[in-house]
């Protein structure tokens, strides 16, 4: 596949996640190397258009697939780089909401934002009055006060999840600890 292609290059900021949004956006090697060719405004703002990319990463990408353009060439005519059937537009229980992610928690804030987007919603890296909820861990600071602030509902890791797990929304005021916890150990059963 194209983005594990890209990821695989080494290419400065482009990790597996923007590399699966990039080729998302291009389709395949042959498109993205006419990008690199070309390198003008409507190329970059392509490129500035997908959620991540600014215009330093966009540039850093051509200019980067621009430098290793024969080892490019030789790893194509190696390898089968099958076009990207990556659909971005997730749907599920978050379609619609959007995210913000601050703290210390128990799992890496990708993972966390990875299970969010699988299931349709979408992470920001800024509080504003149209976010609709702030995951908190430890240590949250500035975010959390500004969200506390601009009344946007504040979760925690196991409200996100009870969240996803149940489908919809979810009042974190309201938590019913019975609801909540519907699996137990194998214990319990026995």
């Amino acid at each position: 596949m194209l983005s594990r292609f890209l990821s695989a290059l080494g290419l400065p900021g482009i990790g597996p996640e923007l590399a699966t949004s990039i080729a998302a956006e291009v389709g395949d090697l042959e498109n993205l190397m006419m990008m690199v060719e070309a390198k003008d405004k409507p190329v970059i703002d392509r490129l500035v258009a997908i959620d991540g990319v600014g215009e330093t990463v966009a540039s850093s990408l051509l200019d980067g697939l621009a430098v290793r353009r024969s080892i490019v060439s030789d790893l194509a005519e190696i390898l089968e780089i099958t076009t990207e059937t990556v659909s971005l537009t997730s749907s599920g229980v978050l379609e619609g909401k959007t995210f913000c992610i601050t703290g210390t928690l128990s799992r890496p804030r990708k993972e966390i934002a990875l299970a969010i987007k699988a299931s349709g919603g979408k992470v920001v890296s800024a509080v504003s009055g149209k976010l609709d909820y702030l995951v908190a861990g430890e240590s949250a600071g500035s975010k959390l006060e500004k969200a506390q602030r601009l009344g946007v509902s504040i979760l925690n890791e196991s409200d996100l999840d009870t969240i996803i797990s149940k489908g919809g929304d979810f009042d974190p005021q309201n938590n019913d600890e019975s609801e909540v916890q519907r699996s137990g150990t194998l214990d319990d059963w026995i």
